[in-house]
């Protein structure tokens, strides 16, 4: 019958390969959306990842998930550190801009004290020496001011470079999912092509007729028999599809042949008085000349198909495949051309038959 289970081959190879296909094509698919996941600065598992319901997917899921966690982390911590030493600069520049405000202040405050005693001097109630003693101290307070300055802007440069890490951190965090990204898809695409190959093949571990009909020549008796590469391992005769017959025609008479023909066929392979025969039609022609490899004879490849109910109950019952039979094509000028030889008892009819 159709779809019916002839042979079983072992599975356990094939469904082990396939097996370990898909696994592996499981895990490149979960770590994909966990790397679309650090890619967007989304929460991961999502609702988009399906609950395990098997103890290898629990795991599965368990390790993306804990890397995924240890990577933010790690961005989360570096980015942490970076904002303690931003904050400490900012700290820092708060406290010099404190002790610039005190500075400004006793500046102001000496300057004042030196164009005071600067007049004493000039009328001459201050020595000098009280001029030059103001004068140092200015000098003084205006040095302090000008080094502070000058860190306040050293803190504030190394906040706005270590802003310009934290962004780095996340900017580089994306970019290596990315490049992880890409190579997970490449493998991705190539395993798939190889679980079609696995798939298939485990598909095929089960040999179904392809038709309802009769099996012939069962190579197969035993479990644990070996086939071979290219081995036939068995033969069926379809009981309701149109049956095929191939013939070799003579590339002289190639001409003479046309699709839809009708030919007559001669079962030369069954002994008797008489030679049953079935009626059968042109199907395909081949567009090219063949040769024979042992003979050197050079035909064209005609196929006929053969309808079931033309052939004989006795024929039906016994006919296997590569059976010799001799076709008679019927064409324009003649009745028939035999193009197949039968064994010379019995008799083959070659001669063409003018109409």
């Amino acid at each position: 019958m159709k779809g019916q289970v002839l042979v079983r081959l072992d599975a356990t190879q094939a469904g082990a390969n396939d097996t370990i296909v898909l696994n592996q094509l499981a895990d490149l698919i979960l770590r994909k959306s966990r790397l679309e996941a650090e890619l967007s600065n989304r929460p991961w598992p999502d609702a988009g990842v399906a609950p395990p319901t098997t103890p290898v997917e629990q795991h599965r899921l368990d390790v993306e998930t804990d890397l995924y966690r240890s990577r933010q982390a790690l961005k989360s911590q570096k980015g942490q550190v970076l904002v303690a030493q931003i904050r400490q600069a900012d700290q820092a520049v708060e406290g010099i801009a404190a002790q610039q405000s005190s500075l400004k202040r006793q500046y102001d405050l000496i300057r004042s004290e030196l164009d005071a005693v600067r007049k004493l001097n000039a009328q001459g109630y201050a020595p000098i020496t009280r001029v030059n003693q103001y004068e140092r101290q200015v000098e003084d307070l205006t040095a302090q001011q000008a080094s502070n300055a000058s860190r306040i802007a050293q803190y504030k440069t190394q906040a706005s470079a270590l802003q310009v890490q934290i962004l780095q951190i996340g900017s580089e965090g994306q970019a290596d999912s990315a490049r992880e990204l890409k190579e997970v898809d490449a493998k991705i695409a190539q395993l798939a092509q190889e679980q079609r190959l696995t798939g298939d093949i485990r598909d095929r571990v089960e040999i179904r007729a392809p038709a309802s009909g009769r099996i012939l020549g069962l190579k197969v008796h035993t479990p644990g028999g070996v086939i071979g590469a290219g081995d036939i391992i068995m033969q069926m005769v379809p009981d309701l599809d149109n049956l095929i017959v191939e013939a070799r025609v003579d590339p002289r008479h190639i001409d003479q042949v046309r699709r839809d023909a009708v030919a007559h066929i001669r079962f030369s392979a069954f002994s008797g008085p008489s030679t049953p025969e079935a009626s059968a039609t042109v199907q395909t022609l081949a567009p090219d000349v063949m040769i024979n490899e042992k003979t050197g004879e050079a035909y064209y490849l005609v196929r006929l198909a053969m309808a079931p109910d033309s052939l004989p109950d006795i024929i039906r019952a016994k006919l296997m495949a590569g059976m010799p039979v001799e076709v008679n094509i019927e064409t324009n000028r003649r009745s028939a051309i035999t193009y197949l030889l039968k064994p010379l008892t019995d008799q083959f009819r070659r001669a063409f038959k003018e109409a």
